[in-house]
């Protein structure tokens, strides 16, 4: 029964660890993206700004960097 629980209890911690490196990543890909798409807002795209929006939250916090160097060439292409 002790084999069990010790079982359980490491398997446990290792959901936990896995859910908060994911949640760091998350939150790290999301500050930096914004803070890309803020810097393309500023400087290049100044006429004609990316939207900051859930979808493009979302995307640069899933995807990172590429996923602001793709809304970036979707809206220098007018498809954003």
């Amino acid at each position: 029964m002790n084999i069990e629980f010790l079982i359980y209890a490491i398997a446990i911690i290792v959901v936990i660890f896995l859910i908060l490196k994911f949640i760091k990543k998350l939150v790290i890909n999301t500050i930096l993206g914004l803070l890309l798409l803020y810097i393309l807002n500023v400087t290049i795209f100044s006429s004609n700004p990316i939207p900051i929006n859930i979808v493009t939250i979302v995307i640069s916090a899933l995807f990172g960097i590429p996923g602001v160097l793709t809304l970036a060439i979707l809206n220098y292409f007018n498809i954003l």
